[in-house]
């Protein structure tokens, strides 16, 4: 469930609080230094904003529309778009992709529609689904099942939506972002190019996030587009993540990182290489 509004002025606050488990030495790369890949890069973009039980949600499909535009014109991704799917067609989707992609790609999954927590499983709810539980809803477990056949070298699963910090579980981890020195080092860049990496990035944790207020768009995707524009060579996922968590430290939502060695993540990271 999305919630709430908030206003630009809050979110856009310079004021901040600690971050646990969380090391914000990071970065703006400012180096002149042109990095390359040959990657081919993915992005499956899963929104749902028309709900035939639940309440409409303004953000999703502007949010993923946004985002697409962005990682096609600037990042050079192929990008596909689901929205106001059911059940079947999201799962249908995710299975699609692992036969779509090898271990030479690179694959994006965004998800933005509402979210729900029953007992200690999680669940994306699809655009049919009904208000009480029902095999209309979409069990987290079912989407680790999909994602877990997926072959792609790098895979970057983000979910905007309620209820999700511990969907996708792993143990505590401390976060470290890379260094300016490890940004600007072509050895680096090599190196988690080269390494497997599944990581996931979530809006919150076992709480509500807020649904459209900036420009049409829920506070996790205007920070996510504003540091893809902002970007003029690359971010990780891990540097990405720290530079979004930071974004929401006076909301009541905190974006979550999981590192997925159930996926064998194998401690590369997903790449946002500029054209």
């Amino acid at each position: 469930v999305f919630i709430g509004k908030v206003s630009k002025q809050v979110i856009d606050s310079k004021k901040s609080r600690k971050i646990e488990n969380v090391d914000t030495s990071v970065l703006n790369d400012k180096s002149e230094i042109k990095f390359k890949s040959n990657d081919k890069n993915y992005a499956l973009l899963i929104a749902n904003s028309d709900y035939d039980f639940w309440n409409d949600l303004k953000s999703p499909i502007n949010d993923v529309v946004e985002i697409g535009s962005i990682l096609k014109d600037n990042y050079g991704f192929q990008v596909e778009i689901l929205k106001n799917g059911n059940r079947d067609n999201i799962l249908d989707k995710l299975f699609e992709y692992s036969t779509k992609t090898s271990d030479k790609d690179n694959l994006l999954i965004y998800y933005a529609g509402h979210g729900e927590i029953v007992n200690t499983n999680a669940y994306w709810i699809p655009n049919n689904a009904s208000k009480e539980i029902s095999s209309k809803w979409l069990n987290i477990n079912d989407v680790n099942s999909a994602i877990s056949m997926i072959n792609a070298k790098h895979l970057l699963v983000m979910v905007d939506a309620c209820y999700q910090g511990t969907a996708f579980k792993s143990g505590n981890q401390k976060i470290i972002g890379p260094s300016n020195d490890e940004m600007n080092d072509v050895k680096y860049f090599e190196k988690i190019k080269m390494r497997r990496s599944r990581i996931v990035i979530t809006s919150g944790n076992n709480e509500p996030v807020v649904d459209a207020l900036l420009d049409g768009h829920s506070p996790f995707a205007y920070k996510f587009i504003d540091i893809l524009i902002k970007n003029n060579n690359y971010e990780t996922s891990t540097s990405m993540f720290i530079k979004l968590n930071k974004y929401h430290a006076n909301l009541s939502q905190s974006p979550n990182i999981i590192y997925s060695f159930k996926w064998a993540h194998g401690g590369g990271e997903f790449i946002f290489l500029k054209k």
